[in-house]
Order: C-alpha cells, then sequence, then structure tokens
C-alpha cells in the first residue's frame, strides 16, 4: 500500500506499508547465568547499529514454537533447552 501523505512541516512524502504473509515472532533468550542474548544489526533506514532480540517470519502452517526455535539458530546459532 502506498499512499501520498503532507507531514507535520507542510512537506510532501510517501507512506508506504508492506504486508507479510509470514507471523512476526520474536524470543527473549535467556542462558542459564541469567544474561539476555541479543543480536546485533545495521538498520540502514535509522543508519545505526542496534541490539535486539532474535526475530524472523513464521509461515501461518508452521508451529509457533517451532518456528521460534528455527529462528533462535538461523539468527544467533543456539539451541534453546526449554
Amino acid at each position: 500500500m502506498r499512499d501520498e501523505v503532507v507531514r507535520p512541516d507542510g512537506t510532501d512524502a510517501v507512506y508506504g506499508v508492506v504486508r507479510y504473509r509470514d507471523r512476526a515472532l520474536g524470543t527473549v533468550p535467556v542462558a542459564d547465568d541469567g544474561r539476555i542474548l541479543l543480536v546485533g544489526q545495521f538498520r540502514s533506514t535509522l543508519d545505526e547499529y542496534s541490539w535486539e532480540i532474535p526475530e524472523g517470519g513464521v509461515p501461518p502452517a508452521e508451529d509457533r514454537l517451532a518456528g521460534a526455535k528455527r529462528e533462535l539458530v538461523e539468527e544467533t546459532g543456539f539451541t534453546a533447552s526449554s
């Protein structure tokens, strides 16, 4: 979806909305010693590096827990015991 909009300062802009088929899913992995595992990523739209929880997309047909485990491995290389 794409809308032509006017910003509060009066300038014209484009507002875009992207719709995904997959569900967004994030995990907050906690190590045995209580540390939280984060992933670093450069966000070009912000022009900065950020620390985030591991996240990804899970197709509607995939079990959410299975998807969370898969995303954790894909994003970090770590597996969860529970």
